[in-house]
């Protein structure tokens, strides 16, 4: 029997992090005329602070439902670029933030009905 990762969200707190750092960043250059700091074109820190937000809605949905490690890698890295072409298409859709939100929903809820079945039928039906 093999072990699973020593560290299976590392990868997730990445992503999370980096949500956080780029968002500084776009609203330390969305201030007044007066003092702002722009790291790069204001175009890339509005993109990457959208793409950052609503991702870490998807990841963090993710990391909630009881999926197998590849699975859930595999889904988070699928839908980052399914958010990322979202975004470049239309930043202030609603679709954009709904549909990932709706189907991360969808996948968790459905993987703990899942758990909670697997769990009823061995503690109650075979007792």
């Amino acid at each position: 029997m093999t072990k699973g990762p020593k560290r299976p969200l590392v990868g997730s707190k990445i992503k999370l992090k980096l949500s956080c750092f780029l968002l500084q960043f776009y609203h330390a250059c969305d201030t007044s005329d007066l003092v702002y700091y722009c790291l790069v074109r204001y175009d890339i820190l509005s993109f990457a602070d959208f793409l950052g937000s609503i991702s870490s809605f998807w990841v963090t949905m993710l990391v909630m439902a009881r999926l197998p490690t590849s699975l859930r890698t595999f889904a988070q890295t699928v839908g980052v670029l399914g958010v990322a072409v979202g975004v470049e298409y239309d930043r202030h859709g609603l679709l954009v933030f709904a549909l990932p939100a709706g189907l991360a929903a969808v996948i968790m809820f459905s993987s703990w009905v899942s758990l909670f079945f697997k769990e009823f039928y061995v503690v109650f039906i075979l007792d």
